[in-house]
C-alpha cells in the first residue's frame, strides 16, 4: 500500500490493470454500503476508499429522539416510573438499542439534565467576556444563575428534579455544571481584583463568600424550598 494508503487508513481494493472492472463493481459496492471512493489510479487500478460517517448525523438524531421521549416519559410518569423499555417502544425500538445509544437510564438522565444547563453556562461565558465592570458583571451572573433555575423550577419541575437528584448524590452532570458556575464567576472576580473594583484578595475565601451570600437564590435545593416566595427579579423590582 502507498503512502497515501498508510496515511488515512483506507483499504486498497484492487492493483492491477485487468481488474479495472471488478474495481468499479467494488466502488459500486461501498458506495451502497455508505462509503464513498476518495482515490483512483486508471493506470494501476487502484481504488482507495473511506467511511463517510454518514451515521453520525443519523446518531445524533436518533439520541436527540430518544432525549425527547425520555423528557415527556419523565414528565407524565416522573423518574421513577420512566423505564427504557417505555421509552424504547415509543421510539419504534428494542431496549437493547436505546443502550447502544445510553448506556443506562441513569446516563440518559444526566445528558437531559446537561442539555438545559448548557445554554445557561453559554449565558454565563457571554457575560464573562463582556467588557462591562466586573461589579455588574458578577450581579447578572448570579441573576441569570437563579432565573435559569427558578424559570425551570416553575414550569418543568419533573426536570428540575433530575438536576436535584443528580446534586445531591454527585453525579456527573451537576458536578461539572458547578464547576463550569464556578470558573465563570471565578474569572469575573479575579478581573474584578485586577481592576481594583473588588478589595478582597484572597480569592479561596473571596469565592466562598460569594456562594455562600447568594446560597439561597441559587442552589437548586434552596430554590426549591423557598418555590413559594416570588423570584429574585419580583423581589428587587419591589425594593427599586
Amino acid at each position: 500500500m502507498d503512502n497515501f494508503g498508510a496515511a488515512h487508513g483506507v483499504v486498497r481494493l484492487s492493483g492491477a490493470d485487468d481488474q479495472l472492472s471488478r474495481s468499479s463493481r467494488q466502488t459500486k459496492a461501498a458506495i451502497a454500503a455508505g462509503e464513498r471512493p476518495v482515490r483512483s489510479s486508471a493506470t494501476a487500478g487502484v481504488v482507495y476508499r473511506e467511511k463517510r460517517f454518514a451515521h453520525r448525523p443519523r446518531r445524533r438524531n436518533v439520541e436527540s429522539r430518544l432525549l425527547d421521549i425520555a423528557r415527556a416519559h419523565v414528565r407524565r410518569f416522573g423518574a421513577g416510573r420512566t423505564t427504557i423499555v417505555g421509552i424504547a417502544a415509543e421510539a419504534g425500538m428494542t431496549h437493547a438499542n436505546v443502550y447502544r445509544y445510553f448506556p443506562s437510564k441513569l446516563e440518559l438522565f444526566e445528558e437531559i439534565t446537561a442539555s438545559w444547563l448548557r445554554p445557561l453556562e453559554a449565558r454565563l461565558r457571554e457575560v464573562a467576556d463582556g467588557a462591562d465592570p466586573a461589579y455588574d458583571k458578577l450581579e447578572r451572573m448570579l441573576v441569570a444563575v437563579h432565573d435559569a433555575y427558578r424559570k425551570k423550577l416553575e414550569g418543568d419541575p419533573e426536570l428540575f428534579d433530575l438536576l436535584l437528584d443528580s446534586l445531591i448524590k454527585e453525579r456527573p452532570a451537576a458536578r461539572k455544571h458547578r464547576s463550569r458556575v464556578q470558573h465563570e464567576i471565578q474569572r469575573v472576580y479575579e478581573e474584578g481584583v485586577s481592576s481594583g473594583a473588588f478589595a478582597y484578595a484572597d480569592r479561596r475565601r473571596a469565592m466562598a463568600l460569594i456562594f455562600d451570600a447568594a446560597h439561597r437564590f441559587i442552589h437548586p435545593a434552596a430554590l426549591k424550598l423557598d418555590k413559594a416566595i416570588p423570584p429574585l427579579r419580583w423581589r428587587r423590582a419591589s425594593i427599586f
